[in-house]
């Protein structure tokens, strides 16, 4: 069965936290039957986890990985087993209070799983808002796109263009100067 492992790597300047890998060692690649008309391409099971998680790399493995700061031999099954190292690379690197007396590991991963839980569901919340703002954007820009009528490229919506009978129900307004689109592109109002 695959193992995960992080492998902590020296913090830069600009780190908020600590960067890391993500190591996945004793991993048996899946095998994936290819339908009529799908592509050859090889699938890659681990692409896009990297951005998901924050970390700056997955490597997978089918040989077994050990890395030395993740020994679980001696303190209660710490990884490295030194308790205080560990408590203080669970709260710096993830940003839960370690000061308890006793060591709650599970207790941190699974508060860690909850954190990580919640900051994607806002990244989605996120993702939807802004989708729906630009298909909004979109709409807006669409009403008030560019129509030639009579050798003037011009707004469709400002102008009250009439597509059928090729006039305008309102003085007809140049499309570079459209009011909307100079608002929604942040330029300032010409008086």
């Amino acid at each position: 069965m695959a193992r995960l492992q992080i492998l902590e790597l020296p913090e830069g300047t600009g780190d908020d936290r600590p960067p890391f890998i993500l190591v996945v060692d004793q991993y048996v690649a899946r095998r994936y039957v290819v339908g009529v008309g799908q592509s050859e391409q090889p699938i890659d099971e681990f692409d896009g986890i990297a951005e998901k998680i924050g970390a700056r790399a997955v490597l997978a493995f089918e040989d077994t990985i050990d890395i030395p700061a993740n020994d679980l031999d001696g303190y209660n099954g710490i990884p490295g087993g030194y308790y205080t190292a560990f408590a203080a690379t669970v709260e710096r690197a993830l940003g839960i209070d370690t000061s308890s007396a006793a060591p709650d590991v599970a207790g941190w991963l699974l508060t860690a799983c909850r954190e990580l839980e919640k900051s994607e569901t806002a990244r989605e919340q996120l993702r939807q808002e802004r989708d729906a703002q630009a298909a909004a954007l979109d709409r807006v820009r669409n009403l008030h796109r560019p129509v030639e009528h009579r050798g003037q490229t011009i707004c469709w919506e400002c102008s009250d263009y009439d597509f059928p009978g090729q006039t305008t129900d309102s003085p007809p307004v140049a499309h570079d100067q459209c009011g909307t689109l100079r608002a929604l592109n942040g330029e300032q109002e010409q008086q």
